[in-house]
């Protein structure tokens, strides 16, 4: 009998089972996109479908997919979040005050194409980097600095449109931020959310785990009715080792209706790091995990249920009902220290209006006599006295069931606004009520005698539960590593980008580099980061992300010519490159994802289950960090290079009206769903608009003042004043001769404008 075949290392697993749908994939796709319900009780008429959601509970009627073109596009989008809204709002604004810019830079553009074209200027000149470089405009360098000599520049036409950019720039920067509140504002009434009526704590007393305390003390101090209080624990890694449990369960149940073959040596080393991502499934693998999480469950329950630490004294103070309620940690071991070193005294708490009195001490002007537990507790502000007794108690170290956060809802946003009056407060009164015990007429009134950190809540759909357990100090350190890591690759691309020598293939490089960041980014802060809102979350990404295309598209490709070839027709030609294919090969990508379509068409029909095939056909995954990143990343080089390149912004503002059109589209019909997003990335990008227009005054200066500066190959007869002998800077400027410039060190901005307005 021959014996039986062993699987090849490299093969993957073969699988007996029904063919599965590609038409019920299709269908799943349809049900995960965006749809819309009536809701008469929305300001729109309408909400966004949940996921699954089919009829509108209220009337009844069937969820629709939203229209792709409407007179309401903007309102519609109201009901995806503050986030998204805001962001195609802030699309259409930029486009606006882009295309206005670049109106006003067409005078400059105008003049440059027509004004040089020096004969002067000789082609094919050879730079310090070793490039064949051009000079002289063709292409699309018409119309940028290339070709022009010092005496081109011209105050009327290149200098003062800029400077009109510059102000209309800051002053659209200055009301950005004042739109961006009333736009705010105009969503949150389109689209109301359970955040809209509810505050966060950020620092709840850990020994309160009862509800109720927070609902009465909230209705006490804001005559509101609370309608819920959520408490969240630090229990987050319960909560992923459960839904990994779930996982492997689930994949074995379908495994149990197939047979499925195990994998070789190659495929078994690869199977971990696929495992998540729906490929290489196999019984073996998801039985092995099982067996290890469910121990590391087991593991971690007893050692969060169990008393582990050793007996620790602890005191409680009784209220007027008769309750007991315990100090605060900090407290109890300062009383008993105090103890120890006394039987008889009196000990300050910190940060509180309150002493502790025990032995002989144990008396005041409200109770003069000691009480049966010989402690006592006392208010020195009015001598309001409570009897303190101690015990001896048990604690878990890491007792998963203390708060993290608590939420508390309102019944009206008014008292919500309200509650964010009475007790937002800032960190530093805080610390000074804590630690300094000193109080001020607004100090709002401790709840057990914690000064609680109030703030307004980011969307529920945004919290990561499953992060609650991890500590601040962890977090960032993982940020710190992740940080470094950006930094290190960015030096990376640096290093390869100055070493292409083509404009069009490093144009292809930088672009290429930019759609495999947010790829590359996305899988590191995966696997380093750790975030308690996913809003942190893609706000870690935005600055990497945002940082890194600024140094590929603008620094590297700026630093990759030397200064005296930075105003040649290849360079302006490779930065008009890069802006069209940010126009219109990027946006093109973005619709057909091949990444997408080879998970759904490739990969889906090789999964064991349908389920399995109909995960991966749930919409591409894209995030809100990147989108922003991308479109402050074309507005960057478009005014980073304004003053060398006029035309650019017009392409710059093409490429936003683009970006508009296709993410519209993206969203309703390819995009996978995400949490709800709050407005925390879209200040993030009103302050980087700022910044831009900064850089922008500074390179400008930059081109202005190297204006004409050719490498000495490629320039013939214009180092030299009007006497025909050759002139340094500083001896052009003793002598104030305007005419006068050289090469080797461009002029000066300040004195060309004072001669040229003295011409005039």
């Amino acid at each position: 009998m021959a014996a039986a075949r062993r699987p090849s290392a490299t093969a993957p697993a073969r699988r007996t089972k029904t063919k599965l749908s590609l038409e019920d994939a299709r269908k799943h796709f349809q049900a995960q996109l965006p749809h819309r319900i009536d809701a008469p009780n929305q300001a729109l008429g309408f909400r966004k479908a949940r996921q699954g959601e089919a009829i509108s509970a209220e009337t009844g009627k069937e969820a629709e997919l939203y229209p792709l073109c409407s007179s309401t596009m903007l309102e519609e989008l109201d009901s995806f979040g503050v986030g998204i809204s805001l962001y195609f709002r802030q699309l259409l604004a930029l486009f606006a005050v882009a295309a206005l810019c670049a109106l006003i830079l067409l005078t400059s553009g105008l003049y440059n194409a027509s004004t040089c074209d020096s004969d002067e200027i000789k082609d094919g000149s050879i730079d310090k980097g070793g490039r064949d470089l051009d000079y002289r405009q063709s292409g699309t360098s018409t119309g940028s600095a290339a070709g022009c000599l010092r005496k081109d520049l011209s105050v009327a036409r290149n200098v003062a449109p800029d400077i009109a950019v510059c102000v209309i720039m800051l002053l659209a920067a200055l009301i950005a931020d004042k739109m961006r509140s009333r736009a705010k504002s105009h969503v949150d009434e389109n689209a109301q959310t359970a955040s809209d009526y509810t505050i966060v704590i950020r620092n709840p007393p850990r020994h309160i785990i009862d509800p109720e305390n927070y609902r009465s003390f909230f209705e006490e101090h804001v005559n509101d009715a609370v309608v819920c209080v959520t408490i969240a624990k630090d229990n987050g890694l319960l909560m992923t080792l459960m839904a990994q449990r779930f996982g492997f369960k689930r994949d074995l149940a379908e495994f149990a209706k197939t047979n499925v073959e195990e994998l070789g040596t190659v495929g078994r080393l690869i199977q971990p790091f696929v495992y998540g991502m729906g490929l290489l499934k196999t019984p073996k693998y998801a039985q092995d995990n099982l067996e290890k999480v469910e121990k590391q469950l087991k593991e971690y329950i007893q050692e969060h249920s169990r008393v582990t630490a050793p007996p620790t004294t602890v005191f409680d103070h009784q209220g007027p009902d008769g309750t007991w309620t315990p100090f605060r940690a900090e407290d109890c071991l300062q009383i008993k220290k105090a103890m120890d070193k006394n039987d008889d005294g009196v000990v300050k708490l910190d940060g509180v209006p309150f002493e502790v009195r025990w032995g002989s001490k144990a008396t005041s002007k409200k109770m003069p006599t000691r009480p049966d537990t010989d402690m006592i507790q006392v208010n020195i502000k009015n001598d309001n006295t409570r009897i303190v007794r101690h015990r001896e108690e048990r604690v878990s170290e890491f007792d998963w069931h203390k708060p993290s956060r608590v939420y508390v809802t309102f019944e009206t946003e008014a008292g919500m606004e309200h509650a964010l009056e009475t007790f937002e407060t800032s960190g530093f009164r805080r610390m000074v009520s804590k630690y300094l015990g000193w109080e001020s007429e607004n100090t709002p009134e401790a709840f057990e005698n914690v000064v609680l950190n109030v703030s307004r809540p980011v969307e529920p759909s945004e919290i990561l539960w499953h992060t609650s357990h991890v500590r601040r100090s962890e977090r960032w350190v993982r940020l710190t590593v992740s940080f470094g890591l950006t930094a290190a690759l960015v030096v990376g691309v640096y290093y390869v980008s100055i070493n292409i020598d083509d404009a069009n293939s490093l144009a292809l490089w930088v672009t290429f580099v930019n759609s495999a960041l947010p790829v590359f980014l996305k899988a590191m802060q995966l696997m380093v980061e750790v975030h308690r809102e996913y809003g942190d979350d893609q706000d870690s990404m935005f600055l990497k992300l945002l940082l890194s295309r600024w140094a590929n598209t603008v620094i590297a490709a700026f630093i990759a010519y030397g200064r005296r070839s930075r105003l040649s027709a290849t360079a302006l030609s490779g930065v008009m490159s890069i802006l069209l294919m940010d126009a219109f090969l990027l946006p093109v990508l973005r619709v057909f994802d091949v990444y997408d379509l080879f998970m759904r068409y490739v990969v889906g029909p090789r999964q064991p289950s349908q389920q399995d095939m109909n995960a991966l056909w749930s919409g591409a995954d894209w995030n809100i960090a990147e989108r922003y990143t991308d479109i402050m990343k074309t507005l960057g080089v478009g005014l980073f290079y304004a003053a060398a390149v006029p035309y650019g912004l017009l392409v710059t503002a093409a490429a936003l009206l683009t970006s508009f059109f296709v993410d519209h589209y993206c969203l309703l019909r390819l995009w996978a769903w995400k949490p709800d997003f709050d407005d925390q990335i879209s200040r993030r990008a009103i302050g980087c608009i700022a910044l831009l227009v900064f850089v922008h005054v500074l390179v400008a200066q930059y081109f202005f003042q190297n204006w004409g500066v050719y490498p000495t190959a490629a320039i013939e007869n214009y180092c030299f004043d009007f006497t025909g002998s050759f002139m340094s800077r500083k001896e052009a400027l003793r002598a104030g001769d305007c005419d006068a410039t050289t090469i080797s060190a461009g002029h000066c901005l300040s004195k060309f404008l004072v001669c040229e307005i003295g011409r005039a």
